[in-house]
Formats: C-alpha cells, sequence, structure tokens
C-alpha cells in the first residue's frame, strides 16, 4: 500500500486490506464471506462494506459477485465475493 493510498481509508478499511492480503491466494484472490471478515475484524458487516468501498475507491481492491450455487434446481444463495488485491509488487506472498 503506498503511503497516499494509506492516507485515503480509514483504520478499519487498512485492518480489512490486511485481512484480505491474510486469505489471498499467491494470484492475490481471496474469497471470505463478508460475515467471516467481520467477525476476524471485529466489526460489523456494514462497517465492512464500507471499508471494502473505501478499497475499491482507492485502486487497492476489485470486488467480484459470484453467482448463486443452485444444486439440481435447488438455490442456496450466493456464494462469497471475490476480492482481487491490486499492488504494485506483486511479487510478494500472498498478493500484498
Amino acid at each position: 500500500m503506498t503511503k497516499s493510498q494509506e492516507n485515503a481509508i480509514s483504520e478499519t478499511a487498512s485492518i480489512v486490506h490486511a485481512y484480505l492480503c491474510s486469505c489471498a491466494s499467491k494470484d492475490g484472490q481471496a474469497t471470505p464471506s463478508r460475515k467471516i471478515i467481520a467477525e476476524n475484524c471485529g466489526v460489523s458487516i456494514s462497517t465492512i462494506d464500507r471499508a471494502v468501498k473505501q478499497l475499491i475507491k482507492t485502486g487497492l481492491v476489485t470486488k467480484v459477485l459470484r453467482d448463486e450455487i443452485t444444486i439440481y434446481g435447488e438455490n442456496f444463495g450466493s456464494t462469497s465475493n471475490l476480492y482481487l488485491l491490486h499492488h504494485e509488487n506483486k511479487n510478494t506472498e500472498g498478493g500484498c
């Protein structure tokens, strides 16, 4: 995270970013649910939503909505979002 990006986001957004980085694969993809992010960061889901919006606005994260799960015609709802983490240095472990 650059200094200007760090100054553009709240402390909570910084914590959420760090958590997503800890969950990310080597190619910078993370798929924790909003509930899991909230539990691990110690905040509400609505706070997570605001923090993710900040991360998207600063270009640190792209959120991809994933399709609903349907098995044998029964709808089980949406899966977790896919978060793509964007960084200048792609050589670091976990994409961050």
